[in-house]
């Protein structure tokens, strides 16, 4: 059992993994680069394309290796309207927008401490309105910021309470 052990351990430490290094069959290529910049390019290859299965993921293509996705979303344009600003009792937003959105609504003070009993999320589907009750709120000024679900910052409205 001691041989088997000893013969095991000499075995592992006698193998070494394989590694296959990117290469590019194309017309033309290379590399550059000059302080924290690299360039790398190639021209000519015969496929460069990404394909799924599941998750299996198969690159084609030299430049494809150290890849990451990121997300483009095309720009929403979005409609503000606050009134009354300046507001004694209630105070209300009207959102619209080009496609269906989710948002969040966020009231502070003007220190920017959150009143978090009074945010919102609220769907656009193409429009939505929201009203707040200032009637027990004291005398200056609150934000409304409108975020996007990533937490972006879309607009803020400065609102002025007023007795």
């Amino acid at each position: 059992m001691r041989n088997l052990l000893c013969i095991s351990l000499l075995m592992a430490g006698g193998l070494s993994a394989q590694s296959i290094e990117r290469s590019v069959i194309g017309a033309a290529g290379g590399s550059g680069s000059t302080g924290s910049v690299q360039v790398d390019w190639t021209s000519g290859e015969a496929a460069v394309t990404t394909v799924e299965a599941g998750a299996f993921i198969l690159n084609q293509g030299f430049h494809q290796g150290d890849l990451s996705r990121t997300s483009i979303e095309p720009e929403i344009r979005i409609g503000y309207r606050l009134y009354p600003n300046p507001a004694r009792e209630r105070v209300t937003v009207h959102l619209s927008a080009d496609r269906s959105v989710q948002l969040r609504l966020e009231m502070s003070d003007a220190a920017g401490r959150s009143l978090g009993r009074e945010d919102r999320e609220v769907r656009l589907d193409p429009d939505a309105e929201l009203s707040w009750d200032l009637s027990g709120w004291a005398e200056g000024y609150y934000l409304l910021t409108v975020r996007d679900l990533r937490g972006r910052v879309v607009h803020t409205f400065r609102i002025e309470k007023k007795l």
